[in-house]
């Protein structure tokens, strides 16, 4: 009976919680709910999760350690804690993304969900690189909104700052996929500071080497820099591919390739206010 819990036995129905203890950090669990009545025993949906494995406790005096890339993957898993406070401890090897989600690569920490549910799940924490980096991360998904190694970032504080992602290899061509960076895909608020982005990006609409589009003078973009080359239909930039409403972008520059149709610029594609 270690393997399974039990709850109430009242002839309920809908949504139910069960809790499991004793689990190993960093261990990958495989679960599925059932329910037993007169006629038997039926088993829902098998789902796997993989326990908490940092250090830290979240907070900003103790923010959680992002050491390795099994930590990073973490995070991007698991969206109840993408209001915390992290730092990166490591430079961080992310070749192994070729390979994960059927070829689709890395899922960005934050995101956007589209119809029917139009909820944000953003990033509104803070991740602080150190000086560190992350290489070859690797992205292709099309269609997909909101992509980069942090997908959707809002917030009054959310910041990520002295982080470089390097040597990443990014595409998101297909149908209408829009909002694609190597460091965020969309930023609605909150600050990048002193960060870093070298490799390639390929996307849609409002595709930057940084961040695929900034919105508001809350949205603030400061001393980072990108070398990646960025190629895209429409909104196409540097560094950002989309300013709207006024964000910040102060003491940045871009140098790599930017190939474009429409709204395209070596620094910012469409800076529209």
């Amino acid at each position: 009976d270690n393997d399974k819990t039990t709850e109430d036995e009242a002839t309920s129905t809908g949504a139910f919680t069960s809790e499991i203890t004793g689990l190993t950090p960093g261990q990958t669990y495989y679960v599925r709910a059932y329910a037993t009545n007169d006629l038997g025993t039926a088993y829902g949906q098998e789902v796997s999760f993989t326990t908490f494995i940092f250090n830290g406790s979240g907070t900003e005096g103790e923010p959680f350690q992002i050491a390795n890339l099994d930590d990073l993957k973490w995070l991007s898993e698991n969206s109840s804690h993408w209001d915390k406070h992290f730092i990166q401890t490591a430079n961080i090897d992310a070749s192994q993304t070729s390979t994960w989600n059927g070829g689709e690569g890395w899922k960005p920490i934050g995101e956007q969900q589209t119809w029917p549910t139009y909820a944000e799940i953003a990033f509104s924490g803070t991740y602080n690189g150190q000086g560190h980096t992350i290489s070859d991360l690797f992205i292709n998904n099309e269609n997909a909104d909101n992509i980069g190694l942090f997908g959707y970032v809002e917030g009054e504080n959310a910041k990520i700052e002295n982080l470089g992602v390097i040597n990443a290899d990014i595409n998101v061509s297909g149908g209408s996929a829009s909002y694609t960076g190597i460091l965020a895909g969309y930023l609605s608020s909150g600050q990048i500071n002193n960060c870093y982005t070298t490799g390639a990006v390929t996307g849609n609409y409002a595709v930057g080497g940084l961040v695929g589009q900034a919105i508001d003078e809350s949205a603030i973009i400061i001393n980072s820099y990108s070398s990646a080359n960025v190629t895209g239909e429409d909104n196409v930039g540097g560094l950002v591919g989309t300013s709207i409403y006024g964000p910040v972008v102060e003491n940045c520059n871009s140098t790599g390739e930017v190939t474009g149709n429409y709204s395209v610029g070596g620094l910012v594609g469409n800076n529209y206010m």
